[in-house]
C-alpha cells in the first residue's frame, strides 16, 4: 500500500515594510493632518465649549475652562437650562431677539435656496447651448465663486453704503424715492433682503455648475427627439 505524505499549507510571511514605504502609504494622512488639527481646535472644540458653557451663567471675566473643568464664584456659576428657558420664552427682553433671529434665518433659508434655483438653472440651460462667446460667459458667470471673500466684502459694502452705487443708480433714473438713506445694511426694512441678494449673488455659480454638469450627461438626441414630438422649451426642461 504505497504512503502519502500530508503536506499542510504555510502562512506567507509578509515582507517587513521599511519607513519610507509606511509614509509613502500613509501619505494621504500626512496630508490632511494639519487640517484635521485646524478643525479639532477652532472647529470641534469651540462648539464643545459652547455647549458647555450654555449651563453656565458667566460674566466673561472670571476663570471658566472645561479642560480641565474650573468655573469659580461668583463670576461663573451653573444655571442648568435656565438660560434655554430665557431665551425661548420665559426672559421676553431675550427671547423676541431669538425668535426674530429664528424667523430671518427661515426666510434666508427659503428665499437663497429658491432665488438660487430660479436663477441658476435658467443660466445652466443657456450655457449649455452652443453659443459664440459661451466660455466668457461662463468665466464672467464663475467670477462671484473664485472672488475672494474680502474683495467682495468691500465691493458689496460700496454698492450698499448710503452714497453708494446703488442709490445713485436709483437717484439717476428717477427712483430716488426707493433710496436707503442709511445704507442699504443700515435699516431694519432693507438689511434682511439686501443680505439674501448677496447670499443669491454668491451660491447661484456652484448651483449652476451643478446643473451644467448635469445636462451635459443628457444626450443631444433627446432633446432633438422631444423637440421633434412637439414639446415646448418648458415641457423639455
Amino acid at each position: 500500500m504505497p504512503s502519502t505524505t500530508d503536506v499542510y499549507p504555510t502562512a506567507a510571511v509578509r515582507p517587513r515594510r521599511s519607513l519610507t514605504q509606511m509614509m509613502r502609504d500613509n501619505a494621504g494622512f500626512l496630508f490632511i493632518l494639519p487640517a484635521l488639527l485646524l478643525f479639532l481646535v477652532f472647529g470641534l472644540y469651540t462648539v464643545v465649549f459652547a455647549i458647555a458653557l450654555s449651563f453656565f451663567r458667566w460674566n466673561g471675566f472670571g476663570s471658566f475652562s472645561i479642560l480641565p473643568p474650573a468655573c469659580e464664584m461668583p463670576e461663573c456659576a451653573f444655571v442648568g437650562l435656565q438660560n434655554f428657558q430665557d431665551f425661548l420664552y420665559a426672559n421676553p427682553t431675550q427671547s423676541q431677539f431669538f425668535w426674530r433671529a429664528f424667523q430671518n434665518n427661515i426666510i434666508m433659508a427659503v428665499v437663497v435656496t429658491a432665488g438660487t434655483i430660479l436663477i441658476a438653472l435658467p443660466l445652466a440651460l443657456a450655457l449649455n447651448r452652443a453659443i459664440r462667446g459661451q466660455t466668457i460667459y461662463r468665466t464672467l458667470m464663475l467670477l462671484p465663486m473664485v472672488t475672494a471673500g474680502i474683495a467682495v466684502f468691500y465691493v458689496w459694502s460700496f454698492i450698499y453704503e448710503p452714497d453708494g452705487s446703488l442709490n445713485a443708480i436709483l437717484q439717476t433714473v428717477g427712483l430716488g424715492a426707493l433710496q436707503a438713506r442709511q445704507g442699504w445694511l443700515g435699516q431694519i426694512d432693507t438689511a434682511l433682503g439686501a443680505l439674501m441678494a448677496v447670499m443669491i449673488w454668491g451660491a447661484v455659480p456652484f448651483a449652476m455648475i451643478l446643473y451644467l454638469a448635469g445636462l451635459q450627461t443628457i444626450e443631444k438626441d433627446l432633446f432633438d427627439a422631444a423637440a421633434i414630438d412637439g414639446a415646448n422649451a418648458w415641457q423639455v426642461v
